[in-house]
């Protein structure tokens, strides 16, 4: 039969070290390791890529006054009152049309997260979308070029 031999067995010569100090402590630099990482690298890029696809879809997919709002309100960085004032509407307008906006990205993104990354849509996972979502729009009204608010014609508006 093999013997097996303890890795905290000492070593013959010398009392104070055992086989498991001659082992490499650092496993990081493995290869399985290395290919591991550049794979979830990989993967995670391609999932960024898919979500971008996504969310320029469903953004794209939103009428044209619905595009404008978002632009004014994160490229430009004006406050719902002040979108309100420039479209002679009532602020909490204003707020309903942002959140229904949103809710209709949220919904995409949560179904494509759902669809393709296999996760279960609970209350905290909805809130962590929202989150990205947020930061999302916030980056990519960042690098657009800005847009007048008066284009979008108060009595175009016809929301809620």
């Amino acid at each position: 039969y093999t013997q097996f031999i303890s890795a905290y067995a000492p070593l013959r010569d010398d009392r104070d070290t055992t086989l498991l100090d001659m082992l490499p402590g650092n496993v990081e630099h493995s290869l399985i390791t290395e290919i591991i990482e550049e794979e979830e690298a990989a993967t995670f890029k391609n999932q960024q890529t898919q979500l971008n696809e996504v969310l320029n879809q469903a953004r794209a997919s939103l009428d044209n006054k619905s595009q404008q709002l978002l632009q004014v309100y994160y490229s430009q960085q004006f406050t719902q009152t002040e979108i309100a004032k420039k479209l002679e509407i009532k602020q909490y307008k204003v707020s309903r049309m942002l959140s229904s906006i949103r809710k209709s990205l949220l919904l995409t993104l949560t179904q494509w997260s759902q669809d393709t990354l296999h996760i279960c849509p609970t209350s905290d996972v909805i809130a962590s979308i929202n989150i990205s979502l947020e930061e999302w729009l916030k980056c990519y009204y960042s690098q657009t070029e800005s847009v007048q608010i008066e284009s979008i014609q108060p009595e175009t508006v016809q929301y809620l």
